[in-house]
């Protein structure tokens, strides 16, 4: 598995974007299908189908911006684009509101509670992956470095909890995971600050220096 990340990010920033996309559209399915285990139980309608409408519809307006920002030069050339970026807004609004008329239109009488608590799950949903995932993808648009920096962050964080709570810990973080310790905890925390210290300083002496 690591074998291959590390085969996608020598493949460049495109084969991540295309990770990055792939692993949202998978965490989105996860978590609206225990949202549609829950909805389909009572026989309601178009519950699943609007959550993916409004996942292409978001990602839509994201990802509509950023052609727009980062391809202006090839966009101008083609007048069909122009006409999709001019009313970009209007075009992911119209989208939008359509989605919406439809969940307005599935409503069933006596279940309305439940329909809105889903309709705000979806919403949630697509807070969390697609939101995340437009910003990863922001960063590889600005460099590489800028996705390979959190990730690895992540790992050194990661590591060093495990070698603290090893070596060092005795205090229970918490209930759920019993393994997990204060020393664990606050080890990743301050070695995890440090790593950053470093590759930020790194940075900046190879850029002063080349």
């Amino acid at each position: 598995m690591i074998s291959l990340f590390f085969l996608i990010i020598y493949m460049g920033s495109f084969m991540l974007m295309l990770l990055v996309l792939g692993i949202q559209v998978k965490c989105f399915h996860e978590i609206i299908t225990i949202g549609y285990r829950v909805y389909h139980s009572y026989d309601l309608p178009w519950f699943r189908t609007l959550s993916w409408y409004f996942l292409l519809c978001v990602n839509y307006f994201f990802y509509g911006e950023t052609v727009a920002d980062y391809f202006a030069t090839f966009v101008q050339r083609e007048e069909q684009l122009q006409f999709l970026i001019r009313y970009h807004r209007f075009i992911s609004f119209a989208l939008y509101l359509t989605g919406f008329c439809m969940f307005v239109l599935s409503l069933v009488k006596k279940h309305y509670r439940l329909q809105f608590y889903m309709f705000a799950w979806t919403h949630v949903t697509l807070l969390i992956t697609v939101t995340q995932s437009h910003l990863v993808i922001q960063n590889l648009f600005e460099g590489m470095i800028w996705f390979l920096v959190p990730i690895s962050s992540v790992i050194c964080n990661d590591i060093a909890a495990y070698l603290f709570g090893f070596f060092f810990g005795r205090t229970p973080l918490i209930k759920l995971s019993p393994k997990k310790t204060w020393e664990g905890f606050i080890g990743g925390f301050f070695s995890t600050v440090v790593f950053g210290f470093i590759v930020s300083f790194t940075r900046i002496f190879i850029l002063l220096t080349f």
